[in-house]
């Protein structure tokens, strides 16, 4: 049950990057603290770094207007573990 929520905010987080982009801030700063904390909380795990990295540039967008291809690969990678995460059969 913890994994859908988890994937659901995931799926959340990167749906508010990408409206960023278009000068929409759903909830920005929330998911952006999220994605650190779930970061620093799971930091054993590999996937936990690119968590912390996706945090960092979500910050980094919603304060300097950053919209480079790290930002596209951050929002695909938050979407994929959300969708990944509905599909995980146990």
């Amino acid at each position: 049950m913890i994994i859908y929520l988890l994937g659901l905010l995931d799926l959340l987080a990167g749906i508010s990057l990408l409206l960023l982009k278009f000068g929409v801030d759903f909830y920005g700063v929330v998911f952006a603290s999220y994605l650190m904390v779930k970061g620093l909380l799971f930091i054993k795990n590999i996937v936990s770094a690119f968590d912390i990295i996706s945090s960092i540039i979500f910050f980094y967008s919603l304060y300097f207007g950053y919209f480079g291809i790290l930002f596209y690969l951050a929002a695909a990678w938050l979407l994929q573990k959300g969708i990944f995460s509905f599909l995980r059969t146990f």
